[in-house]
């Protein structure tokens, strides 16, 4: 058979989101199938503050898969950089002895009066430039290539995994052309993402509605989320599916080669944040309380907090730590390979996981921690499917984010005054979180909704 992957994030692109399509795609062509993957190009403007490119992930990309990699049309930075020019202050003509006072200029930052209404039609167009995301260029490239590759013979299904969620547009609209299925996976909620904020809701929440319509199924990584789409959605009824998210034996693999190997921390006990840190992700209550445990610390070691991977807004940590004298035990390693992020993960003491705020879903990056053999720091809300899958595997320690400094230190010092162990995965973990039966398992759901000839 002849599948066709739209996937935004796909090597050497190595945002989170690349694993789940990359691990799909593996497993399609080890069944024989033909696999055609469109992705963004590494060079895309939109790229710059979410992902960084690792070009040894390319290696991952099994022979044979072919990757079609198109760059986004950003209109709304042409629009915004018009924008900014509208909103100069004027040059200010020197006066003389024989010219009437002029008027005062604008003040820096404020709009010109003359231009004022001009400048306020820009922004509303630019606010519509951000439907459903900000990947929206990227449909105007990708879309037209999806229907000529069909010239070259044409696909039996199309896969396309979200966020952005311009993707699932832009596979929904090929399918509905082209005539045949697309099955939907979201990697995360849409409009009821409590880390999702945008303009025109009806507009995206119209959208949602009619790519769940277009898709013969849809695919979500927990049950909650299942719940949750059901709950909004009661037509989705036989037409919805979980599958977790998991790891690729390629990394459980790795992890154990450099936890056997991983270097001590003699001088200083780490306690390592591994990978995209969001803005929500880190509140300034959780902040402040993580700058009240390194100032209240009485371990045999100094505590180090480190950041390894970009940080959306470190000035939140930045600010609480300096005011609680304790700037020296903050350290950013900005982004990183993926090798390095992984040696991170191995040579950590503590290792902290970070999803308050969230109910529906379970940070992908779980599943590499959880091979490092380290303890782990959770902080997720109770109830939630983080808090339910760290305690169901015994995975480390649960807070919540309002837990006290006292609570969170009490469990740091612990750790660091008891002999330092590998702590390995439960055998149940490395079952129900296998990558290749899970991706065997998204095959079965897309057959199952319209049976695949082979």
């Amino acid at each position: 058979m002849k599948f066709a992957i739209v996937a935004y994030f796909f090597p050497p692109l190595s945002q989170v989101g690349y694993r789940r399509p990359l691990r799909f795609a593996e497993y399609l062509r080890s069944q024989g199938h033909s696999v055609t993957v469109f992705s963004a190009h590494p060079k895309t403007p939109a790229l710059e503050n979410y992902s960084g490119i690792d070009l040894a992930l390319n290696e991952r990309i099994p022979p044979g898969v072919r990757v079609i990699r198109t760059p986004s049309i950003h209109g709304f930075k042409i629009l915004l950089a018009f924008r900014d020019r509208l909103r100069k202050r004027p040059a200010r003509p020197s006066a003389s002895a024989f010219q009437a006072p002029s008027p005062p200029a604008p003040l820096p930052g404020g709009p010109n009066p003359r231009k004022r209404w001009l400048s306020r039609w820009v922004d509303c167009v630019m606010d519509w430039f951000s439907v459903p995301d900000q990947y929206t260029g990227w449909i105007l490239t990708t879309l037209p290539l999806i229907l000529l590759e069909q010239l070259r013979g044409r696909a039996d299904a199309i896969f396309v995994t979200g966020p952005p969620w311009s993707g699932l547009i832009s596979a929904s609209l090929a399918a509905r052309i082209l005539g045949i299925p697309v099955y939907l996976d979201y990697r995360d909620p849409w409009t009821f993402n409590p880390y999702w904020k945008a303009k025109h809701h009806r507009i995206s929440r119209f959208l949602e509605e009619w790519t769940l319509r277009t898709g013969k199924a849809t695919i979500v990584n927990t049950v909650s989320m299942e719940r949750e789409f059901l709950r909004q959605y009661p037509q989705l009824q036989d037409h919805i599916f979980t599958v977790y998210n998991g790891y690729e034996e390629e990394t459980r693999l790795e992890m154990e080669r450099l936890r056997k190997g991983r270097a001590s921390n003699q001088t200083e006990f780490v306690v390592s944040h591994v990978g995209v840190l969001y803005r929500d992700r880190m509140p300034q209550e959780l902040a402040r309380t993580l700058a009240a445990v390194s100032a209240s610390w009485e371990g045999r070691r100094p505590l180090v907090f480190k950041f390894v991977g970009p940080v959306m807004d470190p000035a939140a940590l930045q600010r609480e730590f300096a005011e609680a004298g304790q700037s020296h035990a903050l350290r950013f390693t900005g982004e990183v390979a993926v090798l390095t992020a992984r040696q991170e993960e191995a040579n950590a003491d503590v290792l902290l996981l970070l999803y308050p705020g969230s109910q529906l879903q379970v940070p992908a990056k779980v599943f590499e921690y959880a091979f490092a053999g380290n303890p782990i720091l959770c902080v997720a809300d109770e109830g939630s499917e983080t808090a339910d899958l760290v305690r169901r595997h015994s995975l480390g320690a649960l807070f919540n984010g309002s837990a006290s400094p006292e609570a969170i230190r009490s469990y740091l010092q612990e750790k660091e005054q008891s002999p330092r162990e590998i702590i390995p995965p439960s055998s149940s973990f490395i079952e129900e979180f296998d990558g290749t039966t899970l991706s065997a398992k998204i095959l079965e759901i897309m057959a199952s909704k319209r049976p695949l000839s082979s």
